[in-house]
């Protein structure tokens, strides 16, 4: 997992929920940061447009059931 993609996830993670960056790790679920389907839609836009790739519709269900770093590895997977 790319420590710059999971920085910037976590960034984006922070704002979408409004929570502290500090607070954001790596190996927490998404859905523990009160990340519901409006948030996780809100993020799925934010992450198309930092990343450039698309979220699949089967990724935007399983969204709030991985970790920050499942998602960083699942965009690195994707964009190489």
């Amino acid at each position: 997992m790319s420590e710059s993609t999971v920085s910037q996830l976590r960034a984006l993670l922070a704002e979408v929920c409004a929570i502290d960056l500090q607070n954001v790790q790596a190996d927490r679920k998404l859905r523990s940061y009160g990340l519901d389907s409006v948030r996780a839609f809100e993020l799925v836009i934010l992450i198309e447009e930092t990343f450039g790739l698309p979220i699949k519709p089967e990724v935007f269900e399983g969204l709030r059931n991985a970790t920050v770093g499942e998602l960083a590895d699942y965009i690195a997977r994707e964009v190489a």
